[in-house]
């Protein structure tokens, strides 16, 4: 699957349950066939997941997931734009 990334949050708090929450939070968008036009979702990634190099908003990823969806392999496709 091909999204492209539109923001980058960086999570670290500690939940209801007393647990420290770590980890990357992806804002992405991409085709989808029950909507007109890109759906948009978020992707949390806990810490110690490698991100790729390049990861940028902008950046095209393609993306593979395994049969559970949890994230298999993500790699920026394209970099973003420069201007």
């Amino acid at each position: 699957m091909q999204a492209i990334l539109h923001g980058i949050q960086k999570v670290d708090f500690v939940n209801d349950q007393g647990e420290r929450i770590q980890g990357t939070k992806l804002f992405l968008s991409y085709r989808d066939e029950k909507v007109v036009g890109q759906k948009t979702d978020k992707l949390f990634l806990k810490a110690g997941y490698q991100l790729p190099q390049g990861l940028a908003p902008g950046a095209v990823l393609d993306m593979s997931f395994d049969i559970s969806k949890h994230l298999d392999k993500i790699q920026v496709v394209s970099p973003p734009a420069t201007k």
